[in-house]
């Protein structure tokens, strides 16, 4: 009788699994944080009850046009840099994620009155970019988490359909 100890390095497995893991997190284009991610996200907050929240969905107006008018490039440009401008004038506590067109963010111990006053600010800055030969602006909805048992998918829900209602109103 004896003990067989069988030692395997493991670490190049573990490097390749955490890189698959940090690309299906990350959205490809914008470098924010995906879909997936987002529902982590989303999923965390609701277990812990989190409050308070508040859920801001913004849009480019006109993607689309650019995209066909200035070519592809100048669509994932212009999202990149939309991307960029968010990243750099949100707060490190803010999560932002892009998912199918939408760049989704969730800012905690925010009112709803604060994130407006936030991406008032970001829209008053994109308006001034003179970045394109063609001018950028976004709509945005905004929702708060009512209570610590609020489900924030409904908020992020309810900032998406008053997003779409900015975009009809103009």
């Amino acid at each position: 009788y004896g003990t067989l100890l069988l030692f395997h390095n493991i670490s190049e497995l573990k490097k390749l699994y955490n890189s698959t893991e940090r690309i299906a997190m990350t959205d490809m284009l914008t470098g924010l944080s995906s879909r997936l991610l987002l529902q982590k996200k989303i999923t965390e907050i609701n277990l812990y009850r989190k409050f308070p929240y508040t859920a801001v969905v913004c849009s480019i107006n006109g993607i689309h046009l650019i995209s066909e008018g200035f070519g592809e490039d100048a669509g994932k440009s212009a999202t990149m840099h939309v991307a960029d401008l968010l990243r750099s004038q949100l707060r490190a506590t803010d999560f932002i994620a892009y998912d199918d067109g939408n760049m989704i963010v969730l800012m905690p111990d925010t009112s709803e009155q604060a994130a407006e006053d936030v991406f008032q600010r970001i829209s008053r800055i994109l308006n001034h970019d003179r970045t394109f030969y063609f001018r950028l602006s976004f709509e945005y909805g905004i929702a708060s988490k009512p209570s610590k048992n609020a489900d924030m998918q409904l908020i992020v829900s309810q900032a998406q359909a008053s997003m779409l209602r900015n975009k009809k109103g103009n």
